[in-house]
């Protein structure tokens, strides 16, 4: 077996969590050709890829073999266990299918209700509202505690999470939910029918202090083509977001990157070149580098300004959380050396490295191994415990609040920064601009999984 075309280049490269964090594609694969879809052809795709590609190869058992296991998710499984033992490879190697990849990280859409969720002190509160999605539609709203689904308590973020993805398409559920109003929790009952979701990546886009000192905000959920090239229901796109604050003269950016699992390095490369392509142009963005077997590969990539679009910052700062990862994670590491990155809310998840893809056409198999791992223009990047925040800019998400109410706590936070170089809550004076700083290159702490999107 033999990858057809693989090339160094953005487009067949992803930078998402996979089973970690979240997913993550390519423009273009390695193609393995037709031929009969047997389980020892899945298993043996399976095998001969990992052997040539994986990052990891020093960690790959030895005495694993294609008919060490029965299936090929069972042979991933097998092959990444020293790595994920390791804390290098947290199920981020993956085995999809090439439909729900394309169909995802092509147009952002995927089959699920379009809510986040996660445990906030002892309960189950919604996150996110995917815009125009059947919870959308069903008046979930951020902030909102999930009781029962079809009258079964659930206790925890997993068993929700098995109870949603067991859902078929088309299916409907009953949820028991309750809402914040005043000091206290109303609940409310509603049916939602499980249909395919458009993601709409930059649900959010925004200007404060626009009289002096201009401070944009972006709200970016997903690094997926539709961020760039856009389509009917998926919202602004990034060039849309950044028209609007090189009109509003942006001097400071707040980039909300607390749901962003990841993408595709195209869109990473997109973010980062509007942000910094200006002060670091023709410089180093990021570097990739490959397992020593496959060096001829590696590639470092320059900054390239998006001409009219491009804004030239004294200031970016991030807002994080444990679900941070990936593309999101590349983009921060990359810019710290260029332009002063600042880190608000919680540490990130701690994926430096990406997958890239390998299909096994006649099975509509898709293989996304790690295989790179990418580094900024001083050659960090072993941040497998996460980026760290800003000191005293440790923030918990204010599921109290709407995303861009300037009393979230979290963008509280950033935005007291931003006009006055600490997060802490207090008088506002005109903006600072602080001496650049270069990003530490040891993160401490291990950052848990961060569940998504359903």
């Amino acid at each position: 077996m033999r990858a057809i075309g693989l090339v160094v280049s953005a487009a067949w490269l992803c930078v998402a969590c996979g089973g970690g964090g979240g997913g993550g594609l390519s423009d273009g694969v390695g193609n393995i050709g037709g031929g009969v879809c047997s389980p020892a052809n899945q298993r043996g795709f399976v095998f001969d890829t990992m052997q040539d590609w994986y990052l990891f190869q020093a960690q790959l058992p030895g005495n694993v073999g294609p008919n060490s296991a029965t299936t090929p998710e069972a042979l991933l499984d097998l092959l990444i266990t020293p790595a994920r033992d390791a804390g290098l490879d947290r199920n981020f190697s993956n085995l999809t299918t090439i439909t729900q990849d394309d169909a995802f990280f092509g147009e952002g859409r995927f089959p699920g209700f379009g809510f986040g969720f996660r445990v906030l002190d002892g309960t189950l509160r919604i996150t996110q509202v995917i815009p125009n999605s059947p919870a959308d539609a069903a008046t979930f709203r951020r902030g909102d505690r999930i009781v029962a689904v079809d009258g079964q308590p659930v206790n925890s973020a997993s068993e929700l999470s098995q109870l949603l993805s067991a859902v078929e398409l088309d299916a409907s559920v009953d949820f028991d939910n309750e809402r914040l109003v005043g000091e206290g929790f109303d609940p409310y009952s509603v049916t939602v029918t499980k249909d395919v979701v458009q993601t709409v990546p930059v649900p959010l886009h925004t200007v404060f202090d626009a009289s002096a000192g201009a401070i944009g905000y972006l709200d970016f959920r997903s690094f997926i083509g539709t961020a760039i090239e856009g389509q009917p229901g998926s919202g602004a796109t990034l060039d849309d977001a950044f028209a609007d604050f090189v009109a509003a003269n942006v001097a400071t950016l707040i980039v909300d990157l607390r749901f962003n699992g990841g993408g595709l390095l195209r869109v990473a490369e997109e973010l980062a070149n509007l942000i910094a392509g200006v002060p670091a142009a023709d410089e180093v963005l990021y570097g990739v580098r490959f397992n020593d077997a496959r060096s001829n590969n590696d590639e470092d990539v320059p900054f390239t300004p998006i001409p009219n679009l491009s804004i030239n910052p004294a200031l970016v700062i991030f807002i994080t959380t444990s679900g941070t990862a990936s593309a999101s994670e590349l983009v921060i590491n990359s810019l710290g050396p260029h332009v002063q990155t600042e880190v608000v809310g919680s540490p990130t998840f701690g994926k430096p490295v990406g997958q890239s893809a390998f299909d096994l056409d006649a099975c509509d198999l898709r293989l996304r191994p790690v295989t790179f791992q990418f580094v900024n223009a001083l050659g960090e990047g072993d941040f497998f415990d996460g980026l760290p925040v800003t000191t005293g800019c440790a923030v918990d998400d204010d599921l109290s609040r709407p995303l861009g109410d300037e009393q979230e706590s979290m963008l509280e936070a950033a935005l007291n920064y931003a006009r006055n170089g600490d997060c802490a809550v207090g008088p506002s004076p005109a903006p600072a601009v602080m001496p650049a700083r270069v990003r530490p290159d040891a993160p401490a702490g291990h950052a848990p999984r961060y569940l998504g999107v359903h």
